[in-house]
């Protein structure tokens, strides 16, 4: 709801209503997963299809809170939490929309510096700002190579700014394992998308890279300490 509110410039205040119909949206239309579920995932009024987007990302959001309480110190709970808020949003816009909102990268880049530095992060102030640089470095060399090679953006801005405000909760080491998971997930994708006959749109197919970079930042908070210990970083 707060990625769709975002990409479409509608109010926090406002009421909800169908993005097909526009027709206002009582409570129990609006119950995570279980309204999904009972109405079919279709809207009551107009009977258009509800993105599975929707129940996707509130499963995906329940799953990543409660790994967050049960698997981190509860001393991060609300720093990663604010985190993976921003991370969800930004990896339902850049599904559905190839947009990644400012609020959900630029935004928190702060919040990542002012929480290492207040020790709400298991990173230091030194390892977030280096994680931002590491992140920008990172993408914006690989845009500036693919323009110089191709004559045409291979990433959008707004990749490296979710990848910059990644580093400033996780550091550049979470920055380079990220970017080690999110192109390894992107890459399977996007060769499971040709098997599946898109093999002649292969150069007009876009995969939205951001939501593969918030994915593997989650998976890296989450299984930070196996992760390391299989690359041999710990």
């Amino acid at each position: 709801m707060v990625a769709y509110r975002l990409i479409n410039g509608r109010g926090f205040l406002e009421r909800s209503v169908c993005p097909s119909c526009q027709h206002q949206l009582a409570w129990y239309h609006l119950i995570p997963l279980f309204s999904w579920i009972f109405l079919c995932g279709r809207c009551h009024f107009c009977k258009k299809s509800i993105s599975w987007l929707y129940p996707a990302v509130e499963v995906m959001t329940a799953l990543t809170f409660t790994g967050l309480w049960y698997l981190l110190s509860p001393w991060y709970f609300v720093s990663y939490a604010l985190f993976f808020s921003g991370l969800i949003v930004a990896l339902h816009t850049d599904i559905r929309y190839l947009l990644i909102p400012t609020l959900a990268t630029l935004g928190l880049i702060s919040v990542g510096i002012v929480a290492s530095a207040a020790g709400l992060l298991p990173i230091s102030t030194v390892e977030s700002i280096a994680g931002i640089l590491c992140g920008v470095a990172l993408l914006w060399g690989t845009r500036s190579v693919f323009w110089w090679l191709k004559g045409q953006e291979g990433l959008g801005w707004g990749d490296v700014e979710l990848l910059a405000m990644i580093g400033s909760f996780i550091g550049p080491v979470g920055v380079l394992i990220t970017l080690l998971l999110g192109s390894l997930s992107g890459s399977l994708v996007g060769l499971a998308l040709l098997g599946c006959g898109r093999g002649a749109q292969a150069p007009e197919m876009k995969i939205p890279f951001g939501a593969f970079l918030a994915g593997g930042a989650m998976t890296y908070v989450l299984l930070q300490r196996p992760l390391l210990a299989l690359l041999g970083l710990c």
